[in-house]
């Protein structure tokens, strides 16, 4: 039986001198009779909601850190502006983190609009719009998201946990 446990989980988004929020994922649970799994997070972020498989990175990173990201990589003389701003995601309780690179381009078809960008693994650059945050961390992440989860379930929380019957 799926559900929702009230254990979440808190990673926050830290730059290189500040701490820009936090996102507080939900656990998915399947709960059976001597086992609890979970099945996904999900996430409330802009007036909705997301599974963590489809939230966006432009949801991820809050509007603090956008304004760091375009002065940093935008507004700045040349000779001070930096290729890249970056940004950690991280688990506390885990000792987990990953750093993402962000930064704002212009593109010659619209020379008028600036767009966020994040590299992957790989060193590409891509706009934050069309980009998952689950594609850009490393399954060590999402698997101490998940130990967090189970650690974090207490008695009280397996009281509320439908269990199939034995």
């Amino acid at each position: 039986m799926h559900s929702t446990s009230t254990a979440t989980v808190v990673v926050q988004v830290r730059g290189p001198t500040v701490t820009y929020g936090t996102l507080k994922f939900s656990p998915i649970v399947d709960s059976r009779a001597h086992s609890i799994d979970v099945e996904g997070f999900t996430i409330r972020a802009g007036g909705s909601r997301f599974t963590l498989d489809e939230f966006p990175v432009s949801h991820a990173v809050p509007e603090r850190a956008k304004n760091d990201i375009l002065v940093n990589t935008w507004e700045l003389d040349e000779s001070e502006r930096a290729s890249f701003h970056e940004i950690d995601f991280e688990l506390p309780d885990y000792d987990e983190s990953h750093r993402l690179h962000f930064r704002y381009v212009e593109h010659d078809a619209m020379p008028e609009l600036l767009f966020l960008e994040v590299e992957d693994e790989v060193g590409n650059w891509l706009a934050v719009e069309d980009t998952y945050l689950l594609e850009l961390l490393p399954e060590s992440f999402r698997r101490a998201m998940e130990a967090s989860v189970v650690s974090g379930i207490t008695s009280h929380n397996l009281d509320l946990l439908p269990l199939a019957a034995e």
